[in-house]
This record gives structure tokens, sequence and C-alpha cells, in this order.
């Protein structure tokens, strides 16, 4: 299994990036924009150590995390979706990481009375 881990990035190629999706939005995407002018923030992603460095500021490409070829789901051919077969092939994520770490987060704020 490959291990993932929080990397930090550099900060203002990040926000720039956060900025550009940031901006198209509506009232929740101002207000953040906005908050992020007025913090100091770190930035930080979640990536397999073995990813390389330039590789982390690529925010618009994906293909950082491995594929696992045993959840590759083979389709028949015929069917009336997949006329010529194919292959189902899941979308590797960060999800499950974030979501154990931010749960993590929030119990140690709970704790402290945060």
């Amino acid at each position: 299994m490959t291990m993932i881990r929080f990397r930090p990035v550099k900060t203002q190629p990040a926000l720039k990036y956060i900025r550009e999706g940031l901006v198209e939005g509506c009232t929740l995407s101002r207000h953040l924009c906005q908050r992020l002018e007025q913090e100091t923030v770190r930035v930080g992603t979640w990536l397999p150590l073995d990813v390389p460095e330039d590789s982390l500021y690529q925010f618009t490409q994906g293909g950082k995390l491995p594929r696992r070829p045993e959840e590759v789901i083979p389709l028949p051919r015929g069917g009336l979706l997949v006329p010529r077969g194919g292959l189902l092939v899941p979308i590797p994520n960060t999800l499950s990481v974030v979501a154990r770490y931010l749960y993590r987060q929030l119990i140690v704020a709970q704790q402290r009375g945060d």
C-alpha cells in the first residue's frame, strides 16, 4: 500500500490556483477568497512520498496517486451501455485520508474545549 502523507507546498503558487477557482464562484467563494487575503495560511496536499517535488505544483493535472490493479473491473462485451466491453477503472483520491485527518483534528479540538 502506498504511504500518503501531508506535504507542504509553496504558499504563493498554491494560493494563486485556489484564488482562480474561488473567483468564479458565488457568495461563499467570494468570502473564502477575501478570507485568504486576510489570513496567514499554510498550504499542503496529501500525496504519496514518491511523487516528485515538481509534480506538487501541477495543480490542474491528476495522476499523482497510483491506481490499484485489483480494483479494475472488466466489463463484458455486448452490454447495452458498453457494447465493445472495456475496463472500469476507479479514480484514486485522498478523501478517506483527509476525512480521517479532519476527524482527528476535531476530536483534539473538542478535548481542548475549542
